[in-house]
Formats: structure tokens, C-alpha cells, sequence
């Protein structure tokens, strides 16, 4: 019907959603990173995905980039020790959540 609002709730109503990268700044992601399309996908409603051990690679070596490239730095990590861990919480042999993985990844930015 015309005239009638879209929204039955207030905008105002609606709980804001916690960002998809708290420790980094997702607006200064550049659209040719490899972060890009795992962060729009998140961004404008896609589930969580599953990354195999290159995927988890590339993800995380551009993780550290723009963490570098905006100031910030990383605890040392393992990658094959990180990833065993969060493939053995996976239900998925052979693969990771992603958002787990950008939580983990988070712990590490100081």
C-alpha cells in the first residue's frame, strides 16, 4: 500500500550488529584484497564459510597486510599449529569456520 512504512519496527529498534573486523578498519579494505570478497560475503548477509588450509593461507597472510598497512601489529603465531586447532573444532576434516577465524586472528592483533 502506499503510504505505508517499510519497517513495522524503528530503525532506531534494531541492535546494531558487532563490526565484522573490531580490530580492523573494514572501510580501508581495498577491493582487490583478498579479504574483500570474505567480508562482503559476511557483510551483506552470507553465512559463515568454510576455508580449506590455502584458502586459510591467503586469508591470513592478507589479514597481516592490512593490519601492517594500518598501523598495527601481531602476536607470532604458527599458521599449521592455528590451523590444526581450528580444524580439530570444526566439524569438517580438511577445514575451517571463517568467522572463527577472524575471531582468532582478532586475539592476536595487539
Amino acid at each position: 500500500m502506499m503510504g505505508q512504512p517499510l519497517f513495522r519496527t524503528p530503525l532506531s529498534a534494531i541492535p546494531e550488529a558487532p563490526p565484522l573486523l573490531p580490530v580492523l578498519d573494514w572501510h580501508s579494505l581495498d577491493t582487490h584484497s583478498p579479504l574483500y570478497p570474505y567480508f562482503a560475503h559476511i557483510y551483506y548477509g552470507g553465512g559463515d564459510l568454510w576455508l580449506d588450509k590455502t584458502e586459510v593461507t591467503t586469508f591470513v597472510r592478507a589479514f597481516i597486510v592490512q593490519a601492517i598497512h594500518e598501523g598495527k601489529e601481531m602476536e607470532p603465531f604458527d599458521l599449521d599449529e592455528g590451523f590444526d586447532a581450528l580444524e580439530s573444532e570444526s566439524e569438517r576434516p580438511g577445514f575451517v569456520r571463517l568467522l572463527q577465524l577472524i575471531e582468532e586472528l582478532g586475539l592476536l592483533v595487539v
